[in-house]
């Protein structure tokens, strides 16, 4: 088994339920077996300067761990597959709202870099809506090394939402 932790963000709709709802059709699967989940996060969107004024929408992100016998290649289909079913337009553009997003952020301590999937995950460093609540439920995770990188964020906007 690896410990894998996936981030789970939505900014349409009733964005908690649709994180839980992800996170059980993940667990229904017999190659994944949740561990632990952090509270949940508000944040701004991220947002391309030329991006329509609609796509303003906060996102709710949580992060969590889990235990999967799954490769990561095959992780990433589920996780794919998982987000069409919940109604996510994969030809929608990148900064476009979403109903779900899932992203591996980190599998073990692999380091992978290929054309579909790079581990860790290439922004998470400057993400304060993914180490914050990373944080929370696994200060002492070195690949890559979450406190590290929590202690040099630039600039932290997300904030632990209670509802």
């Amino acid at each position: 088994m690896a410990t894998v932790f996936i981030g789970l963000g939505a900014n349409l709709g009733d964005r908690k339920a649709q994180i839980l709802a992800a996170q059980l059709l993940l667990a229904s699967n017999a190659d994944y077996r949740l561990i632990a989940c952090s509270p949940f996060y508000e944040s701004p969107a991220l947002l391309k300067p030329d991006s329509p004024p609609e796509w303003n929408m906060p996102y709710l992100n949580v992060v969590s761990q889990w235990d999967v016998s799954a490769q990561p290649l095959e992780m990433l289909a589920m996780l794919k597959a998982i987000e069409r079913n919940m109604g996510r337009d994969a030809r929608a553009p990148i900064w476009s709202p979403r109903v779900m997003d899932m992203d591996i952020l980190a599998y073990d301590d692999v380091v992978m870099d290929s054309p579909t999937l790079t581990l860790p995950h290439p922004q998470i460093g400057r993400r304060d809506f993914v180490l914050l609540p990373w944080r929370d439920i696994a200060p002492d995770w070195k690949s890559p090394d979450v406190s590290a990188l929590c202690a040099n964020l630039p600039d932290i906007k997300a904030i632990r939402y209670e509802a």
